[in-house]
């Protein structure tokens, strides 16, 4: 024998000690909550329709959602608000983010990839890696390419807290371009939803190249870079059916020079040609841009 108490309605009331802060055993004098535990431990709102059938359950109600199971073992994270910042010009706002690793590694033994995204264009920059620890490299080349090209500066970053992006050396760096450095909480992808979205755009759109080329996962990487370079030229309906690549440039993209992703090519290859007799191209298969 465990335990001995007094028998009501065919349940034993246990009275534990005034020191003991177990709820394990506590018999409730609710019978709303005992109710609750009989069924199961339904939510609130489903006990409430069940009155007509448990007339026990009219009494009282309202304490049902501080029952301390249900709040630990159905905890759920709250839904993010949409952001309503917005930016006025290109490189106020970066978004990045590393994807990877791939299961099958390129042609070039790359098995990652890192996104930059402007927040006002929505125009990306993707650079393949061979490691994570590449990722500081290719930002600083990233940041060299927005000065002389753009002639302007990086003013925030945001990205979630990975290694590659909380390095010393990577926060030093930033601290000293004047750039401030934004950091997503763990396990809160939301708050780095842009760099997300992109990426299920780029993966959705290299799986469609490489289905319909017939072509092996290696190509991934040629794939991956192609559909990112479509993107960047086709409207958008976030940014009013405007292109990134308008928004970022002032002026609309040219479409004449693109072909199929995978399609049949005949490069001229004179300049590789042995002899006089020799070829002038090849079969080749056309793989990006």
């Amino acid at each position: 024998m465990l335990l001995r108490g007094p028998k009501h309605h065919g349940l034993y009331q246990i009275k534990l000690p005034s020191d003991c802060h177990s709820t394990a055993l506590r018999a409730s004098n609710n019978p709303s909550a005992l109710w609750q535990a009989r069924l199961g431990h339904p939510h609130s709102r489903l006990l409430r329709s069940l009155v007509n059938h448990i007339p026990e359950l009219a009494s009282s109600t309202s304490s049902l959602d501080a029952c301390v199971f249900c709040n630990v073992s159905k905890s759920h994270e709250l839904p993010f608000s949409s952001s309503i910042s917005s930016c006025n010009k290109p490189f106020q706002l970066v978004h990045s983010d590393v994807w990877g690793p791939t299961p099958v590694a390129s042609l070039n033994g790359f098995i990652y990839y890192v996104l930059f995204i402007d927040d006002f264009s929505k125009f990306s920059w993707l650079y393949l890696l061979n490691s994570k620890h590449e990722t500081f490299a290719k930002f600083q080349q990233f940041h060299n390419l927005v000065k002389n090209k753009f002639g302007t500066n990086i003013q925030t970053l945001r990205c979630d807290g990975g290694g590659e992006f909380t390095s010393t050396k990577f926060r030093n760096y930033l601290l000293n371009q004047g750039i401030t450095h934004q950091v997503s909480c763990p396990y809160t992808s939301e708050q780095n939803g842009t760099a997300e979205r992109k990426h299920r755009h780029l993966l959705d759109s290299t799986r469609t190249l490489l289905h319909a080329a017939y072509l092996p996962p290696k190509f991934w990487a040629e794939a991956v870079t192609t559909a990112n370079y479509f993107i960047n030229q086709l409207p958008s309906a976030t940014l009013s059916n405007h292109t990134p690549y308008f928004l970022l440039h002032n002026r609309s993209a040219s479409y004449i020079h693109l072909h199929t992703f995978g399609c049949l090519c005949f490069p001229w290859t004179k300049m590789h040609a042995p002899t006089k007799l020799s070829p002038r191209s090849t079969e080749c298969v056309f793989l990006g841009y």
